[in-house]
């Protein structure tokens, strides 16, 4: 369904109803969205609008999972964001995820949302994937080194969210949490594990993870401005979940290992 569409989405919930709904549809290429704000609103928030005021339309309070940005703060903190700190997003994608997430709050439905950073997979675009293909492609590598955060893998953050939903659904809690994994690290200390993993799993790389450059954010200007310290403190969902927390490292290296396995396997 096309969630953008206010008609055809009201129409879908008043025939099907739903009892629980996992909300995905958005975008998350920060520099396009600061070009095309219009775009952006009417991907991160009048969609998610549409969805709130649908079910309340049809009457229906269902069970709503939302995922959203560590982009929604300004990354002039002290310490780790809590969920209960001020949003003050920088670029048009932070405030059009903020007033997503605030439609989602302030809806009747029993809902999750959660905040995650640095999203990386074996599919899709991601600064991962965009690494590995610059360094067998290029000489040389300049990376950003004063914007801080936490790489988060995909698949462990589906786990987790899944997890939370399960225990939340049968305890009776719910709302907004952020979920990273432990540590924190800079877009440059990433880049060069990224390489450093590589490079033990054979890639051609043509930059070796000690010969990635560091260099400051006024040194690489992009169209949206990047929050420079974005951690975000986990400690309220980590307290209702009885799970182990692993290190943003062992993301990197399981995902590196996956796209291993689907270059060889593209090779034969």
């Amino acid at each position: 369904i096309d969630v953008c569409d206010a008609l055809a989405l009201s129409k879908f919930i008043a025939k099907f109803r739903p009892s629980f709904v996992v909300f995905l549809a958005g975008t998350k290429d920060v520099d396009r969205c600061e070009l095309d704000p219009h775009n952006a609103l009417k991907l991160n928030y009048l969609s998610v609008r549409n969805y709130v005021e649908a079910c309340s339309a049809s009457g229906i309070a269902p069970y709503t999972v939302f995922t959203s940005s560590d982009y929604v703060f300004n990354g002039q903190s002290q310490r780790p964001y809590l969920e209960t700190d001020p949003t003050d997003p920088l670029s048009v994608y932070g405030q059009s995820k903020r007033d997503g997430d605030l439609a989602v709050l302030a809806s009747r439905a029993r809902h999750w949302v959660f905040r995650s950073s640095w999203v990386m997979a074996a599919h899709g675009q991601n600064f991962l994937k965009t690494m590995l293909r610059l360094a067998c492609e290029r000489d040389r590598l300049q990376v950003v080194a004063d914007q801080q955060g936490v790489p988060t893998p995909a698949d462990w953050l589906a786990d987790m969210v899944w997890q939370a939903v399960q225990e939340g659904h049968a305890q009776g809690w719910g709302g907004l949490y952020h979920l990273t994994p432990l540590g924190q690290t800079s877009w440059h200390g990433y880049a060069r594990l990224i390489l450093t993993q590589a490079e033990a799993m054979g890639w051609p790389l043509k930059v070796a993870p000690d010969q990635v450059q560091a260099i400051a954010t006024a040194d690489y200007p992009l169209v949206a401005v990047r929050p420079a310290y974005i951690l975000l403190d986990c400690g309220l969902l980590a307290g209702l979940l009885s799970l182990n927390w692993p290190d943003w490292q062992d993301g990197v290296a399981r995902v590196v290992t996956q796209l291993t396995t689907l270059r060889v396997s593209s090779a034969h």
